[in-house]
């Protein structure tokens, strides 16, 4: 199967990406002055290209292989006629579902009150396409696809692949033990979700409907 197309719209994405996550980085780390945002521009930017390249092109070996569905990109990739019913399917599909899931994460925030994010508002939702397109091509289209190949069960495959995201991209030692356990416990319900999603629904599920729960919960951020 054809996978050239598909990785290098990844590539893209993930510059693109990458350059607007900056920002955000920044906001939090009091440490990164002026001098230092090149250096950091650089490091995390070509980190994020290769992490991608590498999980991106396996990710999709693997998930051709499965048969995974992949109905817009895949389409794209092949010159074939992509569906508007699917089209329209994926999309409605993923925003209820990250409103739903966003606004279930809001009303325990409203109660555990978890750090809030820095930066402004702009700066926060500019992480809504580095956040969703990395943490899916790792934790699904590259994890949880190779995982499936390997051990053949599906939903033994979603929930080791989100414990792997939960421990790879959300946790931090210097919160309290008890906020460890809420942020790891929103975030692996999160990942098993978009898991869900990705194997009956495509990658493009997957994606879009963690980044409609990022944009929310960033927008919002309480």
């Amino acid at each position: 199967m054809k996978i050239k197309k598909r990785l290098l719209l990844l590539l893209l994405l993930t510059l693109i990406g990458s350059f607007l996550f900056i920002p955000f980085i920044v906001a939090g780390d009091e440490t990164i002055r002026s001098g230092l945002i090149l250096r950091t521009t650089v490091i995390f930017t070509l980190g994020s290209m290769v992490v991608v390249a590498l999980t991106g092109w396996a990710g999709l070996v693997f998930s051709d292989k499965l048969d995974i569905p992949m109905p817009i990109l895949r389409n794209w990739e092949l010159g074939e006629n992509i569906s508007n019913n699917k089209v329209k399917g994926i999309v409605g599909t993923s925003v209820f579902i990250g409103v739903v899931v966003a606004g279930a994460t809001l009303l325990g925030n409203y109660f555990m009150h978890p750090p809030i994010n820095k930066g402004s508002i702009l700066v926060r939702v500019d992480t809504s396409v580095w956040a969703p397109l990395v943490t899916e091509t790792i934790s699904h289209l590259f994890l949880l696809s190779g995982l499936f190949l390997l051990i053949k069960n599906n939903w033994l495959s979603i929930i080791i692949s989100g414990l792997f995201f939960v421990v790879l991209f959300h946790f931090n030692s210097a919160f309290s033990p008890a906020m460890e356990i809420y942020l790891g416990a929103l975030n692996f319900g999160a990942a098993v979700v978009t898991g869900y999603l990705f194997v009956k629904k495509g990658f493009e599920a997957a994606v879009l409907t963690h980044m409609v729960m990022h944009l929310i919960l960033m927008a919002v951020n309480i």
